[in-house]
């Protein structure tokens, strides 16, 4: 993560650990309660505002006012394809394939 000097005229690469947490939340013991009750790693720009539900999504106020710079050598997601049975048939069993 990017930090701003004391003087803002330059910046010093932190690390951090990976995942939201709200900007009420002020330590690191709150922190670690906050991620022991919601699942913060993943969202999509489609829920970014708005959860499925209709209501206001938890991200919303940090995507308008606040922005994070992830600084990665790679990022590695599956892609799920269904098993083929002797039949030809697609299977419930999924084969997990990684793919960056």
């Amino acid at each position: 993560m990017l930090i701003p000097t004391e003087d803002g005229r330059d910046f010093d690469i932190v690390q951090a650990e990976w995942g939201y947490v709200p900007g009420y939340i002020k330590t690191r013991a709150e922190a670690n309660i906050f991620r022991a009750k919601y699942t913060t790693l993943n969202f999509k720009a489609e829920n970014l505002f708005v959860r499925e539900d209709g209501k206001r999504s938890m991200w919303a106020d940090a995507a308008v006012t606040r922005r994070c710079l992830v600084l990665s050598t790679g990022l590695v997601e599956s892609r799920h394809i269904p098993k083929i049975g002797k039949k030809g048939q697609e299977l419930k069993e999924m084969i997990k394939y990684p793919y960056q």
